[in-house]
């Protein structure tokens, strides 16, 4: 944890940037201080990371969100692929997968449809983890995390149905656990005898065609959980840089040629398997399931997504952040504003003082997470935190801050959004989440060109920018 003379350090130089924000009760709210906790634990972690590739660009930390979404679609080309040639029944459904594995063209893309599910697993929690110590999960962006909640769930369950349609000895154990739950009521029972163990099963065709529309219907669910999630940005980013994808796929064809997922024997109903091996990212219920109680192998399941998923309301910020404001006396409407705000909080309205622009900014307070974009973006000085006149604090920021400070190399993503940290003279350390709004340098987004250090940190920057040297920073 920070020790006091530390905090005190940082609360006075977080204030003196941006007065406007009650840092005291921010930052020392329960909440925050387990947030920064596990923050500086994170980065920690991940400092050996950054010293070894020594390039943001290259660091998959930061391109967490967009590779899982890269992932998802491998799995869905290679999943179409693998569909061609699959047939319903149980005998016939084994049989198809046993040829697929012994060509080789289908052995390297059945691995790589394993592999891509897995690593989209490792990647979406690390997405998450990095969005949750990072503090974009509460206020406005709940619905991006409650969305991805939800995909975790939807995307779970798929890679469950996945292993069931292969009908090999692991799909026995599903089986069973299905066995264990429809069991207990009558419906189910005569379920399991007409579709799965009676002679009206016949080949089971029925079954497993429910399976895979189970399969491919929770697919469909995930691409509609995914539109939500980044239904608030102006400019989502759904894919990482090409050099990315290229690397992506260069390791899961590495890992597929070198690391064949093979067969395990088919479903034998009158025996249960000895042993089988069960993947750890889908299938890592079945031994509490199968051997606990249910009920509360259920019970504790519901309680940990419930939980996860009301975490912005169990986690309130001991002080609301203000939308930002408009001062209608120089807003001129020229739509920077609303071009530059990732987060479509900003609207152009017709004027409402009879002035000669033809526009006004809005503010969407449900939507605006106040991280100062759009006042770097304003030319007019129209647009401020809370109710302190910007001019001074321009003013003050300026002659206070340019003798003492340069430009810092390093550039943080800030609540998803480009954020040019300056270099602290002092020994305070000020954690990533702390940058939220500090009085914002005049940048212009979609008029300023930016170094590549910036593109490579900033990976959700709002707009694709352009490469220079050094970014200017003037007064007024």
């Amino acid at each position: 944890m920070t020790s006091s003379p530390t905090k005190k350090q940082l609360i006075d130089s977080l204030s003196e940037r941006n007065p406007s924000v009650d840092w005291k009760t921010r930052l020392n709210s329960p909440s925050r201080r387990l947030l920064n906790f596990f923050e500086n634990i994170s980065l920690r972690l991940e400092a050996p990371v950054n010293w070894l590739i020594n390039d943001p660009r290259f660091n998959p930390l930061y391109h967490t969100g967009t590779i899982t979404i890269f992932l998802l679609v491998v799995i869905l080309l290679t999943g179409i692929y693998l569909t061609m040639f699959y047939p319903f029944g149980f005998t016939f459904s084994y049989l198809a997968v046993s040829k697929i594995e012994a060509n080789f063209i289908g052995r390297i893309i059945r691995a790589m449809h394993r592999y891509a599910s897995d690593a989209a697993v490792i990647f979406a929690l690390l997405h998450g983890w990095r969005t949750f110590f990072q503090d974009r999960f509460r206020g406005p962006r709940w619905l991006a995390w409650v969305t991805g909640v939800g995909m975790a769930v939807v995307v779970w369950a798929i890679g469950i149905t996945g292993y069931w349609l292969i009908w090999d000895e692991r799909a026995q154990i599903l089986n069973q656990s299905l066995f264990s739950i429809l069991g207990n009521s009558k419906g189910g029972q005569t379920f399991i005898v007409d579709f799965i163990t009676g002679e009206a099963a016949g080949t089971g065709w029925i079954f497993m065609m429910i399976v895979i529309v189970l399969h491919l219907g929770l697919s469909a669910l995930t691409a509609f959980f995914l539109w939500l999630h980044l239904k608030r940005m102006s400019r989502a980013k759904w894919l990482p840089p090409k050099y990315w994808m290229a690397i992506s796929v260069f390791v899961l064809l590495l890992s597929a040629a070198l690391f064949p997922l093979g067969m395990l024997p088919p479903l034998t109903a009158t025996q249960l398997p000895e042993q089988a091996p069960i993947d750890l990212f889908y299938l890592f219920y079945l031994p509490t399931f199968l051997r606990g109680p249910q009920a509360l192998f259920w019970s504790a399941l519901l309680f940990i997504i419930g939980l996860v998923t009301a975490l912005p309301w169990i986690m309130p910020r001991a002080k609301k952040l203000e939308p930002v404001k408009v001062d209608l006396a120089n807003c001129d409407g020229c739509t920077l504003c609303e071009r530059d705000c990732p987060y479509l909080a900003i609207k152009m309205i017709p004027r409402t003082d009879g002035a000669r622009p033809k526009f006004q900014a809005d503010i969407d307070p449900n939507l605006c997470v106040s991280c100062g974009v759009c006042i770097g973006s304003c030319p007019d000085n129209a647009l401020t935190f809370g109710d302190i006149p910007l001019n001074p604090l321009w003013k003050t920021t300026l002659e206070a801050k340019l003798p003492k400070r340069k430009i810092s190399k390093s550039f943080l993503p800030v609540n998803g959004m480009p954020c040019m940290a300056l270099e602290n003279t002092s020994k305070t350390r000020i954690p990533i989440s702390s940058h939220l709004p500090v009085l914002p340098w005049r940048i212009p987004i979609l008029r300023r060109k930016l170094s590549r250090p910036v593109q490579a940190m900033c990976s959700s920057s709002v707009v694709r920018l352009k490469t220079a040297q050094t970014v200017k920073v003037t007064p007024g």
